[in-house]
């Protein structure tokens, strides 16, 4: 399984755009580890994903703030229960030595939240922020990724 990024998924914010982009190379990177089955893949992908999903939440947060984003606790929220949702299931695939029901558990719970949150919540987050940056003439936050 995986996804391939078109233009349709921009949000048109370019330091989330290209977050979202690393996001769904990170997600084709486990996708095959998966199929391949190559234990030190899945490990450095799953590692990946957990640190660089936080970092981008942070960043999306940090935007909604500074905008003052009017759906800011819906959105966060999301957020949250996903990271949780996210951990659990990292925990649980660690725990059960790479089971590949958890994996691919894990594999379809990421391409949901991927596409639904980006093209959904994401894309309407997205519309705010370029007219709020028009009114307030102002750019990105300022959050280096964890690596």
């Amino acid at each position: 399984m995986s996804i391939y990024w078109d233009e349709s998924m921009e949000i048109g914010i370019e330091q989330i755009d290209e977050q979202h982009r690393n996001l769904v190379d990170s997600f084709n990177k486990l996708s095959r580890a998966i199929r391949s089955k190559n234990h030190k893949e899945l490990e450095e992908s799953l590692k990946f994903i957990r640190t660089y999903t936080y970092f981008h939440f942070g960043v999306e947060d940090a935007f909604m703030v500074k905008y003052k984003y009017p759906m800011f606790r819906k959105h966060y929220n999301e957020h949250k229960y996903f990271k949780k949702e996210l951990d659990e299931l990292l925990d649980k695939v660690e725990k059960e030595n790479f089971r590949m029901d958890v994996l691919l558990k894990i594999q379809n719970k990421l391409v949901q939240w991927i596409l639904n949150h980006i093209m959904d919540d994401d894309k309407e987050l997205g519309k705010y922020l370029v007219h709020q940056r028009r009114v307030h003439r102002s750019g990105d936050v300022n959050l280096s990724p964890p690596y």
